[in-house]
């Protein structure tokens, strides 16, 4: 099961930078539910996030413009075109340290550098 909904890509053309895109990992509705991400009565107390090209190669310093942001449910990247390894499909991977001292991770696997 992919770690967010829909199948929209983001699209960064070359003059693209500090793009700030928000992912949200919202906390399940209880301690039974399925419905959400982070687990009930939890938040994200840091995070970090890592660029990936499709071949797994890290490539954060050219894909992500500066340190994301960690506020309650969201975590705020700010994204710019990949002038060094250049046009093609990246993924970002999410590490998110909970409040409760669990370690989650979630990989958002759609974005495409490409002059249109």
């Amino acid at each position: 099961m992919p770690n967010f909904q829909g199948n929209k890509s983001i699209v960064l053309q070359p003059r693209d930078e500090n793009i700030s895109i928000a992912f949200s990992f919202p906390v399940k509705t209880s301690a039974s539910d399925t419905d959400n991400f982070l687990p009930f009565g939890t938040t994200i107390a840091s995070g970090t996030v890592v660029g990936l090209d499709a071949d797994d190669a890290v490539v954060t310093s050219d894909l992500i413009y500066s340190t994301p942001t960690v506020t309650n449910e969201q975590v705020v990247v700010p994204l710019q075109y990949t002038t060094t390894a250049g046009a093609g499909d990246y993924k970002l991977r999410f590490t998110l340290y909970l409040d409760n001292t669990s370690t989650m991770e979630a990989d958002f696997n759609r974005i495409v550098c490409r002059d249109l």
